[in-house]
């Protein structure tokens, strides 16, 4: 197996990096019985992980953790809240845009552009069969240049709308600019928050599941995400205290060298892209 080191360089220049079989048999275990409760009830998006006390253990897995801890060395990690569980049927729509999770999501404008950007987003993919081609499209070295393909995917959605949803425009599009990436059960997807993405499906299998967890640094990039999802995004990803015991979750985080910083009020942002 690679060492951290080999996997952090190949995801601080193409964007991102899928580590096989990063999970072990107890790890899969626990991470499928955390997805099962979180659908228990049939909700095909369940968001904010750590209102729900029975996911905190996967927030501070510890292979997670480790590879987190030398990908930021020296500087602390911090959990960014933005986390969410994903199982779709065959038969329900996915998002096919092209699309970045950062806050200034135009290329150049904004804080996220300078002194090294460094918000992650893991994707934990439960695909267990050998058929299943459920995975993610992204466009290589997008989250450090890309001011072309950001002005070209945004004029396609704005001005040739009925050419950009063409599913056989699409097809040829998406493999020409973007790389698949095919995860299974066990591996685990690295990416920063600013490379451009787009989910896909394979209608073939049952379902399409997958967990996806934020993390960072305290610095400005992770100050302007925080900012983001928890005041000017359309879904609240605060803790909710009358669900959990929010220093109780302090507390456990911290014994595990992973830290929190919540913003108290909201800041206006000329960039942020709504």
């Amino acid at each position: 197996m690679k060492k951290i080191m080999d996997y952090s360089a190949h995801l601080k220049k193409n964007g991102y990096v899928l580590i096989k079989n990063f999970f072990d048999k107890d790890d899969i275990k626990e991470i499928k019985d955390i997805s099962e409760k979180l659908h228990s009830k049939n909700i095909k998006s369940v968001p904010n992980l750590h209102n729900f006390n029975f996911s905190w253990k996967l927030l501070i897995n510890q292979k997670l953790m480790k590879f987190l801890k030398e990908f930021y060395n020296p500087d602390k990690v911090y959990y960014l809240y933005n986390s969410h569980s994903v199982k779709q049927k065959n038969d329900e729509p996915v998002d096919p845009n092209w699309h970045r999770d950062n806050a200034h999501r135009i290329f150049g404008k904004g804080d996220d552009w300078n002194n090294g950007y460094n918000v992650l987003r893991v994707g934990i993919y439960l695909n267990e069969k050998d058929k299943d081609t459920n995975g993610i499209r992204l466009i290589k070295k997008s989250h450090v240049g890309g001011k072309f393909i950001c002005f070209l995917l945004r004029t396609l959605r704005s001005k040739f709308k009925r050419l950009y949803f063409n599913k056989l425009f699409r097809y040829f599009f998406d493999k020409i600019i973007g790389t698949t990436v095919y995860p299974k059960f066990g591996d685990c997807l690295f990416f920063y928050a600013n490379i451009y993405h787009a989910a896909f499906r394979d209608k073939s299998v049952g379902y399409r599941k997958a967990i996806f967890l934020s993390y960072g640094t305290k610095n400005i990039h992770s100050e302007n995400f925080l900012n983001y999802y928890i005041f000017h995004h359309n879904m609240d990803h605060r803790f909710d205290k009358e669900k959990n015991n929010f220093d109780e979750f302090i507390k456990l985080i911290n014994q595990n060298d992973l830290y929190s910083n919540l913003p108290s009020e909201r800041k206006l942002d000329k960039d942020i892209t709504i």
